[in-house]
């Protein structure tokens, strides 16, 4: 996520934030059943925002440079 502050795909504040969800990434695919945190997971869906945000920058990086 920081990569993509660096490149001005995310601002820093969003970079920071999804870095935060890296955790919950790597619970929803390499761990299943009670093997799963579930503070993890209440954690990130407390704060779905987020995640709209970051797609919404990935758009615009990407339609900043006619790449759609």
């Amino acid at each position: 996520m920081h990569a993509l502050v660096d490149i001005d795909v995310l601002s820093p504040l969003l970079g920071d934030r999804m870095a935060s969800t890296v955790g919950f990434r790597n619970v929803l695919a390499h761990r299943y059943g009670p093997d799963v945190d579930e503070d993890v997971v209440y954690e990130n869906l407390q704060d779905l925002t987020r995640f709209h945000e970051y797609l919404t920058a990935v758009h615009d990086y990407l339609d900043r440079r006619d790449a759609l």
